[in-house]
């Protein structure tokens, strides 16, 4: 079978050159930063999560394996970097910072205070949760994408979205019970 130019690069930079690393960022980063943005919709962090996938790539280029469809390798890669952003930087509590209550309006700094740890104690739920359905979770509750939009998005079949979108909520339903977070369980309850 005859090497790609892609795998040629590849494997150039494997060995530390410097033209093919510049070679394959010219190609692709484009093409990664469309995919960074179309799930996480924010032109600034789609560019640091190429950007940071590219100073990763060089920094252990004398690690990577051996790849023969390289497209699909960071493609994939740069998707995953995207997932676990929008995992980690989404508010977990909106529907209570979108509430008729805004967070300022507390009579006293213990409200406040009280629902800041609320809003820490979900986001530590949320985190629980194994990376696949979070990121399911995560794009359903904060993207508001249907369940064949992330079934494209994550390339799985809208059933197995929907079965890990119900374990999501009844597992969150579940941490948020045994926190007593009775308002939270109402609005997810709401959504179940």
């Amino acid at each position: 079978m005859m090497a790609t130019n892609d795998q040629i690069l590849w494997n150039l930079l494997r060995k530390g050159s410097v033209t093919a690393f510049e070679d394959l960022f010219n190609r692709y980063w484009e093409a990664l930063f469309q995919t960074a943005y179309k799930l996480i919709k924010n032109r600034e962090d789609a560019e640091e999560i190429v950007s940071d996938f590219f100073i990763h790539l060089w920094s252990v280029r004398n690690e990577l394996p051996e790849v023969q469809q390289v497209n699909a390798y960071l493609t994939k890669a740069v998707r995953n970097r995207a997932w676990n952003c929008l995992a980690k930087q989404k508010p977990i509590i909106v529907a209570l910072t979108n509430n008729e209550e805004n967070i300022n309006s507390y009579s006293n700094p213990y409200e406040k205070l009280n629902t800041k740890e609320q809003e820490r104690m979900i986001q530590s739920h949320v985190n629980q949760l194994p990376e696949k359905m979070r990121i399911v979770y995560c794009l359903h509750t904060f993207q508001d994408l249907s369940i064949n939009q992330i079934a494209e998005q994550t390339r799985n079949s809208p059933q197995t979205v929907r079965n890990q979108l119900n374990t999501a909520y009844k597992k969150m339903k579940t941490l948020l019970l045994k926190g007593s977070f009775t308002l939270i369980v109402l609005l997810l309850e709401k959504i179940m």
